[in-house]
């Protein structure tokens, strides 16, 4: 499937692919709601690659070491996803 990018996505689900199209959009405008988007496309998608990669991202922009067990969480479930992700992710 393809985001608002026109770009792939190793999802079938379009909620997910719209909550990270939104959760971009937020990154880019600085919005508080980035987080929100990301939680829904993780659950519209648990296995989504990209999702867990952006709540990954996120959490180690609060440069707080309390998250880097999230953070290691994140990696791990999205390596589990390599082999089925486009180029991309």
């Amino acid at each position: 499937m393809r985001d608002a990018l026109d770009l792939d996505l190793a999802t079938g689900s379009r909620a997910c692919i719209d909550a990270l199209d939104a959760a971009r959009t937020s990154l880019r405008g600085f919005r508080a709601d980035m987080a929100l988007h990301a939680k829904a496309a993780l659950a519209a998608d648990p296995d989504c690659v990209l999702a867990h990669v952006l709540r990954g991202s996120m959490a180690m922009l609060l440069s707080n070491v309390a998250v880097l067990d999230g953070v290691d969480r994140s990696i791990a479930v999205a390596a589990r996803g390599v082999g089925r992700a486009t180029p991309r992710e």
